[in-house]
């Protein structure tokens, strides 16, 4: 990546998921290759370790949760929007690419209108910037 001219990713999800994840990585900032790695800032939710600022986590789990766990975290929270999560009046399919699960499925279009109430609830109680402007403002 660095080859290419990025100097940051935040393409880890440190904990098991059903189609991705990579536990092992850990949730701490590493640096190698000249590539800082920002993981998704990650809470428990009951035995489950989730994301807790992006993407089907933000929209379904209990809005309480979610602040919940924004408060309680000590670091900054990476969270991320695929353009899909926005998306609430595109046609339902069966998407075969989530192990061909009814439930994951469902967990797809699944609050999708109720998103930008929860983002704006969000950025009343936050300070929200860019990825850029943390690694700048932080000098990482």
């Amino acid at each position: 990546m660095a080859k290419h001219g990025i100097t940051y990713s935040s393409s880890v999800l440190p904990a098991k998921n059903p189609l991705f994840g990579w536990k092992e990585h850990g949730a701490n900032f590493k640096s190698s290759n000249g590539v800082l790695e920002m993981p998704m800032s990650v809470s428990k939710f009951f035995h489950l370790t989730i994301p807790q600022g992006g993407g089907i986590y933000f929209r379904v789990l209990p809005f309480v949760w979610i602040k919940r766990a924004f408060k309680k975290a000590r670091n900054p929270i990476l969270g991320y929007m695929h353009p899909y999560d926005f998306d609430y009046k595109q046609p339902r399919i069966m998407h075969p690419g989530i192990n061909d699960s009814k439930f994951y499925n469902f967990l797809i279009y699944r609050g999708r209108r109720g998103l930008y109430k929860r983002l704006h609830k969000i950025f009343e109680e936050y300070t929200v910037c860019t990825y850029s402007e943390y690694i700048k403002e932080n000098g990482l």
